[in-house]
């Protein structure tokens, strides 16, 4: 009962930073934005996530998830660069609560499908960048080649609900950067936001919970 009592506030926490980003109400996205990674932690923590390896990767990414969002809460590009280096973290993370699964038969479709979008993507957009100014550009072709790894093993192991949490993870990310290196599109902040807890919540119950969806 508990756990269902979290999800519902994370649920209403994660409403309210749509509404705060949509509404640019900055102080109201200062509580809400972290408030749902604390909230969907407990959760995890409440499913016994410290009973299993994967588990305990997954309560480490969620840490690292936290920290990166209070950096993102920032404006400085100091911020951001301490923020994409606590995500890129957060991913590796995944990627180790990912390998501590049981393995299924691989999604190859899925695998195919993340190494071309992110080879593309660090070909046409981000390499691009890194050509130009390396100490700007080559952060974000690291962590987006870093990013592809994992929704690349998630989709690997054979777990639906790992792969699709992974590869909002990637959408959301890749929103994100098209904001800050390309142009802010208007509703793409909420995307963003709507991706990312979408991420997280499907990731933490594909990792602790396989046997909600099989294949």
């Amino acid at each position: 009962m508990y756990a269902w009592v979290l999800l519902a506030a994370a649920a209403a926490a994660a409403v309210a930073d749509w509404f705060a980003v949509a509404t640019r109400r900055r102080a109201l996205e200062q509580v809400a934005k972290p408030a749902y990674v604390v909230l969907l932690g407990a959760f995890t923590w409440l499913l016994h996530a410290e009973q299993s390896m994967s588990g305990m990767w997954v309560l480490i990414a969620l840490a690292l998830c936290l920290l990166g969002d209070v950096l993102l809460l920032s404006d400085s590009d100091q911020a951001f660069g301490f923020g994409l280096v606590t995500f890129l973290l957060a991913h590796v993370a995944f990627i180790g609560a990912v390998l501590a699964m049981e393995r299924r038969a691989p999604i190859w479709a899925g695998v195919a499908a993340t190494v071309v979008v992110v080879l593309l993507l660090v070909a046409f957009v981000v390499w691009p960048l890194a050509r130009r100014d390396m100490a700007e550009g080559l952060p974000p072709t690291l962590y987006a080649l870093v990013l592809g790894t994992f929704v690349a093993v998630a989709w690997w192991s054979g777990h639906v609900l790992v792969g699709v949490g992974a590869s909002l993870f990637l959408v959301s990310d890749g929103v994100l950067a098209a904001r800050r290196f390309w142009r802010d599109l208007r509703g793409s902040a909420v995307v963003v936001m709507v991706t990312y807890h979408a991420a997280l919540l499907l990731l933490v119950l594909g990792i602790l919970r396989p046997d909600l969806v099989r294949t």
